[in-house]
């Protein structure tokens, strides 16, 4: 799931000023080292990517992309797959709860915004 969005210059020189905007200069900076020097973008750490509000209690690379809460895409099997990821719960319990109570556990443990507190993307146009 972290790699589903591209990451491309556009994508990084918006990070760098969102970083900037909310006030935090060395993430900004971390960022523009990281792509300056040549890594691979699937190595950058997603939180330097990541304006959403997730945060994930595990290293994880790219932009990380939470499940829609209704509609396509919004089944048990999304939700575990992006919990496993950002998350330390053990896949098999994973398995065995149900889309609301995965939910609810990343919210309790503040991965994931409240329903409705979801921070919107940064866009890639020039205002």
């Amino acid at each position: 799931m972290g790699d589903k969005t591209k990451i491309d210059s556009d994508v990084v020189r918006e990070a760098i000023r969102e970083h900037s905007r909310r006030g935090q200069p060395e993430k900004g900076a971390q960022l523009r080292k990281l792509w300056g020097d040549g890594s691979d973008p699937k190595e950058i750490p997603s939180e330097l990517l990541d304006f959403s509000g997730i945060k994930s209690e595990k290293a994880s690379t790219g932009i990380l992309e939470m499940p829609p809460r209704t509609g396509r895409g919004s089944g048990h099997e999304k939700w575990a797959e992006f919990a496993a990821e950002v998350s330390d719960l053990d896949p098999v319990v994973l398995k065995k709860m149900n889309r609301d109570e995965i939910v609810e556990i990343l919210e309790s443990r503040e991965i994931i915004p409240l329903a409705g507190e979801e921070v919107p993307e940064p866009t890639h146009e020039d205002s």
